[in-house]
């Protein structure tokens, strides 16, 4: 099972920023999005389609090149099993 949260970046250019938690990746559907990942040399750039699987605890940058730019972040969740523990 995974989570998925879509997300809409309001203006371009003004980046949004957390931490990755495990199993996290992101998939642009509308715009081109901007990623700058802590201790990654380059930038990535995203078409829509395109996705990134994030480093595991690594600081993230989110930006798009214009207003109405849409991502979504999925989650890959523990095994039901993990849970327990």
């Amino acid at each position: 099972m995974q989570e998925l949260r879509d997300f809409e970046l309001d203006q371009a250019g003004t980046p949004v920023s957390w931490r990755a938690r495990p199993g996290q990746r992101i998939v642009a559907r509308e715009g081109n999005i901007w990623l700058t990942v802590e201790g990654q040399r380059g930038d990535v750039w995203l078409a829509p389609g395109q996705s990134f699987d994030l480093p595991d605890g690594a600081w993230v940058w989110i930006s798009a090149d214009a207003p109405g730019a849409r991502f979504t972040v999925a989650q890959q969740s523990a095994p039901l099993s993990w849970r327990a523990l």
